[in-house]
């Protein structure tokens, strides 16, 4: 029987995504208008490497966006973590109604070998911008074979500019967001919500257990300080502990835990 070629670490962390490596052709322009959806796909997504959104946002940090389609669309930004393809996966039941709306529209950046001959000749005889050479976007739906429709392009634009809306807006440092507008590019406008979850968020900061009273004849004690804790960094600067990492992703769950606990322990101030 013979043994399957191993694979390199671009395409493990494709198919861990539920990616296919490579796809065959290219987009298919079939009319000036196809043309322009391919070519502003190609913009948008040389916008999107330039700004790189995986840095800030990890892919467990979801938005859901009212505005898109006639449905919530969701939307999860790759490339936060060493084995992740960056790229953007947008849920495709919401994006476009059809045959197949139970798959997902996808865009990685990818190196050019991964992209394929004829997507590579294509890019350079239509004279589509990269933003880098060696990171190719190519779009496609888990659930067909070939690379997406220049449908799907235009609604991965939309989605694309949404993603940077919200990070130019500075919402990504808050804790959630509930229904914010946005506005995009093309004077539209679109509804965000965005949370983060927390493991602590039943940890109940602001009223901490009352403790039990001390007895009648017991020696006066010296109270507690009030518990006071360390400034920390913002959610997306690097950790404190000097890993590299962002601190939303290193030490906030657990820095949240003991100031939960330190609280508790303090009991309410006299």
């Amino acid at each position: 029987m013979s043994q399957k070629n191993p694979e390199s670490p671009e395409e493990q962390a494709l198919s861990r995504a539920g990616l296919v490596p490579t796809r065959p052709g290219g987009y298919s322009c079939s009319s000036p208008d196809d043309l322009k959806r391919v070519a502003d796909f190609f913009l948008a997504a040389a916008d999107f490497w330039e700004c790189a959104p995986w840095e800030v946002l990890s892919s467990e940090e979801v938005l859901c966006v009212e505005g898109l389609g006639p449905a919530p669309v969701h939307l999860s930004v790759w490339g936060g973590e060493e084995d992740e393809i960056p790229g953007l996966l947008v849920s495709a039941s919401e994006i476009r109604p059809g045959p197949s709306r139970d798959g997902q529209v996808c865009c990685h950046f990818v190196a050019p070998e991964q992209a394929g001959e004829d997507l590579l000749a294509e890019i350079q005889s239509q004279g589509f911008p990269l933003a880098d050479p060696d990171a190719v976007p190519v779009a496609f739906r888990r659930d067909a074979a070939g690379l997406a429709t220049p449908a799907d392009l235009s609604s991965l634009v939309r989605c694309m500019q949404v993603v940077l809306a919200f990070l130019k807006a500075g919402l990504d440092e808050l804790e959630s967001v509930e229904r914010r507008a946005l506005g995009l590019p093309d004077r539209g406008r679109v509804l965000v919500t965005w949370k983060e979850v927390d493991p602590f968020a039943s940890l109940s900061l602001a009223s901490p257990p009352v403790p039990t009273p001390e007895p009648a004849q017991a020696e006066p004690t010296k109270a507690a300080a009030p518990f006071r804790h360390a400034p920390r960094p913002g959610r997306n600067e690097p950790c404190w502990c000097g890993s590299g990492r962002k601190y939303k992703k290193c030490h906030l769950e657990e820095d949240r835990n003991q100031d939960s606990e330190a609280l508790r322990r303090e009991g309410p101030e006299a």
